[in-house]
Formats: C-alpha cells, structure tokens, sequence
C-alpha cells in the first residue's frame, strides 16, 4: 500500500514496473563498465608483458666460426614464461641458454626478467653451467613465491675443444642429432629452479662432431595440439629435425616451427613456441 494507506492503481504499478527495469539496466551498465575496464587493464598488461618479453631476447645472435646458430620465439596470445639467450663469454667459448617460468602474462614476464638478470650476472662470475644453476636456483628461491620455478637448459660451448657441458634444471631434453641420423636426449639433471633453497645441480659433456646439431626447445613446442587434442610430442619433433639434418641451423628451425604450425591448424597457440638449434659446420 502506499504511505497514505492508499491502494496502488495500475497506472502506479505500471510506473513501478518502469523504474525498476531502468534501475536494473543501471546495475547491469555499470556492472559491465566494471568488466571492461578490467578488461582494459588485462589488455594493457599482455602489451607491456610483450614488450618485456621481446626485450629480453638477443637483438642478434652472436657469430660462432664453425658453428651455425638458430633461435626463434613465438609468443602466445596469453604471454608465456620463455626465453632464450646466446652469450660469447670468450673467443674460445659461448653460453647458451633456453627457459621457460611458470606462470602467464605480466607474472610470467617479470618472472623472466628476474631470472635472465640473475642468470647473466652469475655467468659472469662462474665457468660451469652446474654452478650458474646451483647459484641461480638459490637467488630464485629467495627472491620469489613457492609456487614460482623455471625450467632452464644451460649449456656452454667449447670452441676450441668442440665439447658442450650442460647443466638441466628440469627442463625438456635437447636432441643431439648426429650426421647419420643417430640421436640422443640431453636430458635433465635437476629439478626446475626455485622449488629448494639449496640443489646441487650436474653436468654432462658431449662431443660435437662435424654436421653434428642440438635442438633445444620449450614444453610449448612439444605439447602443441591439433583439433582432436593430440600433443605434437618429442616423437614428431625428432622426426622432423632428422629429416633436415642436412639443412642449416635456420632450415632445420623453420621446419620444425613451420610441422608445429601445421599440425595446430585451427587451434589457439596457448603457449610460446621457443627453440635454439646449435650446428657445427666443421
């Protein structure tokens, strides 16, 4: 009833029915501006995560005498943890590295640049990749959350002895891939950094030999999938990178981006694309 004890007329009822509805629109208006200002701001962070992301990379590769190097990153739509970087520490040796933080967008991307920072400056001060990833994860730790760690596959190169010593923190295993066709994995020898305060990390050594490669590469290249949900996988990867054994760093990189592309058709990229492929010419 109304206030003067008054029924409601239809006349009323209908006015009612008017500002109601007017004031639900309000709500749901500014319930919606709400939504794309978050939005807005989402969109804004994925620009300036892509921009550190891009600043992180090399803006060219260094050039190795004897040797042919390749590297490529393809981000997502979302903004992936990875990144690569090629350091000649001499004339006689070159650091290589691949990897890949937890996380997505703006996180993932400071995650990154912490780590590259941390992994640049402790290159400088040790020799072996074990001990860069034995420092690296106990920065990484103490600087970080529990839930934040990075796969990371180190390596140096011996110019003058052709051996390359690596280091694996929980990362994918690199192929090595032989001129006839022969493979091996370069598989992990620790876990991904920053989960423990204090690991000790391993090193395995590998001759290079002439028309030798190493493909190094990130879980987005391996777990790429088609329209039925099947993974691209270290099978298909392999296949490809021994058909074009033959060919350049860059050929065989391309190839194996442009099988990945291919067998995605008509998927979203839900996460970057990273790989580094390593050839001794003589």
């Amino acid at each position: 009833n109304k206030k003067e004890g008054l029924k409601f007329t239809d006349d009323d009822l209908r006015l009612l029915s008017i500002i109601a509805a007017q004031s639900g629109q309000v709500v749901e208006n500014a319930r919606l501006y709400e939504q794309e200002k978050a939005l807005a701001r989402m969109q804004e962070e994925l620009v300036v995560a892509a921009k550190i992301q891009s600043q992180l990379l090399p803006t060219d590769l260094p050039a190795i005498p004897g040797y042919d190097l390749f590297a490529s990153m393809l981000p997502a739509a979302s903004i992936g943890g990875d990144s690569y970087d090629a350091i000649a520490s001499s004339e006689k040796s070159l650091s290589l590295c691949v990897a890949d933080v937890s996380g997505k967008g703006m996180p993932a991307a400071l995650l990154m640049a912490n780590l590259q920072a941390t992994m640049r400056a402790t290159l400088e001060a040790r020799e072996l990749p074990s001990q860069v990833l034995d420092q690296a994860n106990r920065l990484l730790h103490k600087s970080t959350s529990d839930d934040k760690f990075a796969t990371v596959f180190l390596a140096k190169l011996d110019l003058t002895a052709n051996n390359l010593t690596y280091a694996n923190a929980g990362h994918d295993p690199a192929f090595l891939i032989g001129a006839d066709g022969s493979a091996s994995e370069l598989a992990a020898t620790g876990i991904p950094l920053g989960l423990f305060a204090d690991m000790n990390y391993e090193q395995t050594t590998v001759a290079l030999k002439p028309s030798d490669s190493v493909v190094i590469f990130t879980d987005g290249v391996t777990e790429s999938m088609d329209l039925t949900q099947a993974q691209f996988g270290r099978k298909r990867i392999l296949e490809t990178i021994t058909e074009h054994r033959g060919n350049s760093a860059r050929e065989i990189g391309i190839a194996l981006l442009n099988a990945v592309s291919s067998f995605s058709k008509g998927t979203p990229q839900s996460d970057d694309r990273t790989l580094l492929v390593l050839k001794r010419l003589t």
